[in-house]
């Protein structure tokens, strides 16, 4: 097998457990974020909402960038401590003697990975919270039948919008009911058909 075979199969191998790992990601994140309001995500998205959540918030990406880097810098820091033994081994308690220690090593990196990122979905929940409660701009959107509901957009999927009216969140569904949703930005009013 030439170099150039054997990079492609490792990266057609490895594409879909990225993949994986970005809608798991996604699923994390999107999670916490309505889960602060009392949303269940799980029972109004759909796999497709999840697999562009890390794509669609650039804060997502910014923690997970955030928790790989955190992760990375420990694991170098640890390979840098190995070249010397005594101090490495003190600050291990000395079980760098024992034969169970690598595995325990890396599952510690990974037990901090996760970790990290579960945290850092809890924290991105609560920006997102604070975020929403402090609109200046709202949403507006209009049926069919001509009535208007408006308040702060917490977040869409394919099926319904979720919106936070008067300390309350309202659920509803992207039907043909609805004629238009408008973004209000102080005066200035953009507005979106529902086809």
């Amino acid at each position: 097998m030439n170099k150039k075979q054997h990079i492609l199969d490792r990266v057609q191998r490895n594409v879909p457990i990225f993949y994986g790992a970005m809608v798991a990601i996604g699923m994390l994140f999107e999670y916490y974020r309505y889960k602060v309001f009392g949303i269940n995500i799980f029972q109004y998205a759909d796999i497709f909402d999840f697999l562009i959540a890390p794509f669609k918030d650039f804060m997502i990406i910014a923690f997970l960038l955030g928790t790989i880097c955190i992760v990375s810098i420990g694991y170098l820091l640890d390979k840098l401590l190995q070249k010397w033994p005594k101090l490495y081994s003190f600050l291990n308690f000395g079980l760098t003697q024992k034969s169970w220690f690598k595995v325990y090593s890396q599952l510690s990196m990974l037990t901090v990975f996760f970790v990290y990122l579960i945290l850092s979905s809890h924290v991105l929940a609560k920006i997102n919270y604070n975020n929403v409660l402090n609109q200046k701009n709202t949403i507006v959107i209009n049926f069919l039948d001509e009535g208007k509901m408006e308040g702060n957009l917490i977040g869409k999927t394919k099926e319904v919008v979720f919106l936070y009216i008067d300390n309350k969140v309202t659920i509803l569904p992207s039907t043909s009911l609805i004629k238009t949703i408008q973004y209000k930005e102080g005066n200035n009013t953009i507005a979106f058909s529902q086809k």
